[in-house]
């Protein structure tokens, strides 16, 4: 159960630091800077795809989309105040929304 935590928690820590990410690919090439919510998108999916059949899924996924949920919440608000969406906010955004897409078809 441990590793799960571990692996749940890992996820909502990339969305911190969505935007260092974002500035290191944007050093590599200006196109992979301004893809990275795609990118969160893509690694929402692959969240569900990663838990080996030895650790348990339910409670790292749980615990990173909640987590992910409280972070992408936060920057929303903190968001509006300013009149502008930060990287953090659209990168937990999609990530919470591939999270779920991945989910549906790790059912089905």
């Amino acid at each position: 159960m441990y590793k799960s935590l571990l692996i749940g928690f890992l996820y909502p820590i990339t969305i911190i630091f969505s935007g260092w990410i974002r500035v290191l690919l944007s050093f590599i090439s200006i196109s992979l800077g301004s893809g990275i919510p795609t990118l969160y998108f893509l690694m929402g999916i692959s969240f569900v795809k990663i838990f080996p059949d030895t650790i348990p899924f339910w409670p790292g996924y749980i615990f990173g989309l909640i987590f992910s949920i409280i972070i992408t919440n936060y920057t929303i608000n903190h968001d509006t105040k300013f009149g502008y969406y930060s990287t953090v906010s659209t990168c937990g955004s999609g990530f919470i929304i591939g999270s779920i897409i991945g989910l549906v078809f790790r059912l089905f």
